[in-house]
């Protein structure tokens, strides 16, 4: 899952495989200015920031989009590692820099 924040010219990239195949449920951005890419992980040491919550579960085939209003980054469905198809929603606060599962009312869509 991927989207693009305008506002701080930064490119969020959420889980999918790696090159053993894989899935993975790590968080990154690219910063367009600086051209670097930094890793929003766990422990936040190095070049990485430190996220509160709990990260959506390794996957992939998985949607996401960014939210310029709230500062959000929306991750939706997937293939989840142990679990199958889902259709989970979770987006990350940038503000906050935290996780949060969404539990919405109504039936979620086919994911």
């Amino acid at each position: 899952a991927a989207g693009f924040d305008s506002t701080n010219s930064r490119f969020w990239v959420f889980g999918g495989h790696d090159s053993t195949g894989s899935n993975r449920n790590d968080l990154h951005y690219y910063d367009v200015q600086a051209n670097e890419w930094v890793e929003v992980s766990p422990g936040g040491t190095g070049g990485t920031v430190s996220p509160g919550g709990t990260a959506p579960g390794a996957r992939n085939e998985h949607s996401g989009a960014w939210d310029s209003t709230n500062k959000r980054f929306w991750v939706f469905g997937g293939s989840v590692s142990g679990t199958g198809r889902s259709n989970d929603l979770h987006y990350y606060d940038l503000q906050a820099h935290t996780w949060v599962q969404v539990s919405p009312d109504g039936d979620a869509p086919a994911a």
